[in-house]
């Protein structure tokens, strides 16, 4: 008999908390409780019960002298009850035979008793304070909360310079200021770390210092126990500003930022600066030391050759005739020279006394927190190892003065930046003109030195900061909501409309978990669909048109799209769906602007050459033909609709045993319609799955395509695109509504199962579902108005019942993809975790924006009231701040969005970047009821359950709006007849239904539903 077993962390025998209810009794374990196993084999077990929230306190205890003692003074378990008003100590007794023969009172101790204390006040203040401003306090002596809890995002602006989207800079940083920073693309400025824990996104000496008197160390940045009595983070939007008293009497104070882009300086730098009080009475002479890892040239080298990664680049200092300004690298490959990192620290005008360009010299036989040789520095250039760099520089502070030291870290590109960030465009340009590149070089670090003599003037960098301030304060205005639920308004306010912004420009490129060298992706052009309206309302039209205009070159001529690109685009036609929503982002903008000359504005065609040799153009508008063409006649499957590809979306779906890229179904295509005489637009003869999901997209590509036609009197489009329309939604009705729910791929290659999604699929890994189900094939029905008010209804219940669960709307049921015999990505992981029935809160706030456009038209009101109450649930978990209720358990970010929820546990899960905060704003919007056009608005409200009223103001640049609604009788959504006032400047106007957008004045707008 096979007497061995395993024993996993989703199926334990027994878990401590079961355990220690089963000796001390479930009335013993009082409110929440926390505990561990003391000893491998189980059979001891710590407890601490009573708390009015879940505590990690266990963890804390273990490392507690006293209570090792305690510990090792008894064979049995303990269990502290902390409820009353004086803590109580129980410990079992274990019989011969290993079973409890009783459970006794024994005195807890002075010393015990401080020590539970103590570890509870640590972590019940952990969680710190979301404020009015949607600024997270944390307090530096507490505890870590979770993963991405403690994290800021920092953007740059280069809004006005070229190629905003991909090279506007990015950072995230940590509470104690570690962290990463990129430039353009994936270039990193200050370095990654490349371990699996995901916490350390940096390298530990990023943006950290050291200060030294007499020799001697005596702070840290990083380090908040020794010598520090206080030590606060508080982080903002687009800032961190980090605060230590320390025991030997010094304040001090860091800021870090990100700045703005200028003429003729460096295009990314990132800002620190640190002002230290003397709170004593004596002058002190301070020396402070600043550290930071350059990011290594070609991030793949260090998968490949570490060795290479050290050797192609030397440490080198810019210097302004005698005077160092500057540390940077000197690389042997040409191409990477035209990259030019650099760091700099400055004080009143005076630069770094001396510097280190090796971790392993600066360290020593020491450690990062106490290195040998940071005393005095070397100022030796290495010749390997030279990523790191330390810049020392002597302060005198006074009595009870105060002195600021600011240091920089960024990148400057020689030349065009767009040929600068691409290794093989800069070694073809080095070949072609050596003597040109050298010059560009040359030029970098003359801007990196206009750096140095702009902020050799500290008051430079405090009015930066300054007027930062000011223009993030003009852009959130654009929405501001005045509930009763503060933290909502804070929230909606403030950090929201930043991730979104943040989000517009960074892809899921970088964010605290994808720290690796992952470049901008196409398809999240999702986020400007949130963004644009905060951009225009902020006077930016001409910016959003830019950005768009980055995804729109990025499309071939056939009409596929590259699904990933910084300066170069990556996998041509991979997943069919990039072309697709950017279609909805042209609609929304020329919707929102009024800007029909977009659709006449030429762009570049991506894969396409001239005869002249130059980069083929064509207009936007021919674009979105070939668009429509391509999605919706020639890469369709046996029933007209869209091929599922290598993936549609983010659900890790691959369906087919073989799946083409772009060029080559085109390569193929062009032979078909040439030897069978067929007129360009047939179908791609094939037996590949079709995506549901995309077909409810190309529906909706093909209705706002009509709705621009109309707009420009172009009939002849219009025609086509109502003609996609009609036959993907009779498509859609007639194969793929399966009784109870959409399917979500036709599977048409001949094996038994034909399709995936809804009751009868053969595909269901649950016993108790017969079929499986995807969230995304409710959402985009919905979305697409393909489903009629009788399938809304049918497939309400089948999310109520198999997708809803107490962490949110999961992606999906379980599925028996062995079955189909595919390697799909869903598969990986384990039941709960991301597409494997996560709660993949883009997908769910999908969901609910659909939910809440279903409720405003549906004619059963129950049905109405049902939806209203699935989006709002789901709003509900998606709210970052919701972590503060249940912090240890939630964990998450209470600023920011994560991507994730498990469905099993609740936990927040990784990465932050993701179109759930862009979904989120949308839902935001359907919640407010408001459609902002050139020249009308319109108010569709929906209340949330158990509200009467709302209120919220609008800022549109040229007019502010205050609208207040209320709902009479129970009424919680307008109707095709709902009127209201508006009125300003003793002027009042009644309006059905839509408004003419005023131009100017502050009006009050009065809605009853």
């Amino acid at each position: 008999m096979n007497r061995i077993t395993c024993e996993t962390a989703r199926r334990q025998n027994v878990r401590a908390e079961e355990q220690i209810v089963r000796i001390f009794g479930e009335s013993a374990v009082r409110g929440c409780a926390d505990a561990l196993f003391l000893d491998a084999g189980k059979s001891r077990v710590l407890g601490v019960c009573g708390m009015d929230m879940y505590m990690p306190v266990c963890t804390e205890l273990l490392s507690d002298r006293s209570v090792q003692r305690l510990l090792g003074d008894t064979d049995g378990s303990i269990l502290v009850d902390i409820s009353g008003d004086a803590l109580k100590l129980f410990s079992s007794v274990t019989g011969p035979d290993g079973t409890v023969s009783e459970v006794k009172a024994v005195p807890a101790g002075g010393e015990i008793s401080s020590a539970v204390m103590s570890a509870v006040h640590r972590l019940r203040i952990s969680p710190g304070e979301f404020n009015e401003k949607g600024e997270l306090i944390l307090d530096l002596k507490a505890q870590k909360v979770g993963l991405h809890y403690p994290i800021n995002l920092l953007l740059g602006d280069r809004s006005s310079f070229s190629y905003p989207l991909i090279t506007t800079p990015k950072s995230s940083v940590d509470s104690l200021g570690r962290g990463s920073f990129r430039a353009a693309g994936g270039d990193q400025v200050l370095a990654t770390r490349y371990v699996l824990e995901p916490e350390e996104n940096g390298e530990p000496a990023n943006r950290q210092f050291y200060l030294f008197e007499s020799g001697k160390q005596i702070f840290w940045s990083a380090d908040v126990r020794n010598n520090v009595k206080s030590a606060v983070c508080c982080h903002s939007q687009n800032r961190t500003v980090i605060t230590y008293t320390t025991e030997d009497g010094l304040k001090i104070t860091r800021t870090i930022f990100i700045l703005p882009q200028e003429e003729g300086m460096p295009e990314a730098v990132e800002a620190q600066r640190i002002t230290i009080e003397n709170l004593t009475g004596e002058s002190r002479s301070i020396r402070l030391v600043a550290t930071g890892v350059f990011g290594i040239q070609g991030p793949d080298t260090i998968a490949q050759d570490i060795v290479y990664a050290n050797l192609v680049a030397e440490g080198a200092v810019l210097s302004d005739e005698d005077v160092p300004f500057a540390l940077t690298l000197n690389s042997k490959p040409a191409a990477d020279r035209t990259k030019k990192r650099f760091a700099m620290m400055l004080s009143e005008g005076r630069t770094m006394e001396e510097y280190c360009t090796s971790q392993s010299e600066f360290i020593g036989s020491g450690s990062l927190e106490r290195p040998e040789h940071a005393g005095w520095l070397s100022c030796t250039l290495h010749r390997k190892m030279a990523p790191f760099f330390a810049m020392a520089q002597s302060i005198v502070l006074p009595a009870a003065g105060t002195a600021t030291t600011d240091v920089f870290a960024g990148m400057c590109y020689a030349g065009d930046i767009s040929k600068a960030s691409d290794p093989k465009a800069m070694e073809e340009a080095f070949k072609a003109d050596p003597v040109k590149v050298r010059a560009e070089e040359a030029a970098a670090e003359e801007r990196i030195y206009n750096l140095f003599r702009k902020y050799s003037d500290p008051e430079q960098l405090g009015a930066v900061l300054d007027n930062m301030e000011k223009s993030w304060d003009e852009y959130s205005s654009y929405l501001i909501p005045e509930t009763e639920d503060e933290q909502f308004n804070s929230y909606v306010k403030n950090d929201l409309p930043f991730q979104v912004l943040y989000q517009t420009y960074v892809s899921r490129a970088f964010a605290w978990t994808q720290k690796a060298y992952r470049e901008t992706g196409f398809r999240e052009i999702q986020d400007i669909f949130a963004s644009m309206y905060y951009l225009c309302a902020n006077g930016q039209q001409n910016l959003v048109r830019k950005l768009i205009g980055s995804w729109i070159e990025n499309v071939w001529e056939m009409g596929y799209a590259y699904h990933n690109f910084t300066f170069r685009g990556k996998e041509p036609g991979d997943c069919s769906d990039d072309q697709l929503w950017l279609l909805q982002a042209v609609y929304r903008y020329v919707h929102l602007t009024g800007d029909t000359d977009f659709l006449r504005q030429e762009f570049s065609v991506a894969g396409k050459t001239a005869a002249d040799g130059t980069q083929a153009k064509r207009s936007l508008w021919e674009t979105i033909r070939a668009i429509l063409t391509y999605s919706g006649k020639i890469s369709v499957g046996k029933h007209g609709l869209p091929f599922l590809d290598k993936a549609d979306w983010n659900d890790t779906l691959r369906l087919d045993h073989g799946v083409m890229q772009g060029p080559a179904k085109e390569e193929l295509y062009l032979k078909q319609i040439a030897e069978k005489g067929q007129d360009y637009g047939a179908p791609l003869e094939n037996e590949q799955s079709e995506s549901i999901m995309n077909a409810f997209l190309l529906k909706i590509a093909a209705d706002e395509t009509a709705e621009l036609a109309e707009m420009i009197g172009d009939e002849e489009m219009g025609s086509f695109a109502r003609d996609i329309a009609d036959d993907v939604t009779a498509s859609c009705r007639k194969n793929a509504w399966m009784g109870d729910y959409y399917a979500r791929c036709l599977i048409n290659d001949g094996r038994e199962f034909t399709y995936l999604g809804a009751a009868g699929d053969g595909l269901s890994a649950d016993p108790e579902v017969d079929g499986s189900y995807f969230l995304n094939s409710y959402s985009w029905a919905v979305l697409a108005g393909v489903a009629d008010e009788e399938q809304i209804r049918t497939m309400l219940e089948q999310v109520n019942r198999y997708l809803r669960t107490d962490a949110g709307l999961k992606l999906c049921t379980l599925i028996a993809y062995e079955k189909l015999g595919v390697n799909t990505g869903t598969a990986f992981y384990f039941p709960g975790d991301r597409e494997n029935c996560g709660v993949f809160k883009h997908a769910a706030m999908m969901a609910a924006v659909a939910s809440m456009q279903a409720a405003k038209i549906v004619s059963d009101s129950g049905l109405a009231e049902d939806l209203r109450e699935l989006a709002f649930f789901m709003m509900d978990k998606t709210m970052p701040y919701r972590t503060l209720d249940d912090p240890f358990v939630l964990k998450g970010n209470p600023r920011f969005c994560t991507q994730y929820n498990n469905s099993e546990t609740g936990e927040n899960i990784g990465p932050m970047l993701s179109g759930t905060a862009s979904w989120l704003t949308l839902g935001v919007y359907e919640h407010f009821g408001l459609d902002v056009r050139k020249d009308e608005i319109e108010f569709r409200p929906l209340l949330r359950p158990g509200a009467d009223s709302l209120k919220y103001t609008v800022d549109l640049g040229d007019a502010l709006l205050h609208v207040s609604i209320t709902g009479r009788d129970g009424h919680f959504r307008a109707d095709n007849g709902t009127g209201y006032t508006a009125a300003c400047e003793g002027k009042t106007e009644h309006f059905e239904g839509t408004m003419k957008r005023p131009h100017s004045g502050e009006w009050n707008i009065d809605i009853e539903l």
